[in-house]
């Protein structure tokens, strides 16, 4: 697991509610990502590269939202 995590990979963001964020959990070889600022809340999955995906994710969609800038 450790190199596919330390090499390019390509990368797609999904917008996923929390059952669908429960259930891609079981999946294997992922890596949940948690954000320190939320309280450690859980946040991103990130999936080991694999040549066929279950079908669940075929029905995930895509984040698209640009990204917020606040500031001056």
């Amino acid at each position: 697991m450790r190199e596919w995590l330390s090499g390019p990979f390509f990368k797609a963001v999904c917008k996923v509610n929390a059952k669908e964020f429960e259930n891609a959990k079981q999946v294997a070889d992922h890596v949940v990502l948690t954000e320190s600022a939320l309280g450690d809340q859980e946040v991103a999955i990130v999936f080991k590269p694999r040549h066929e995906w279950p079908k669940m994710f075929k029905f995930l969609k895509l984040y698209r939202d640009p990204p917020m800038f606040i500031g001056n």
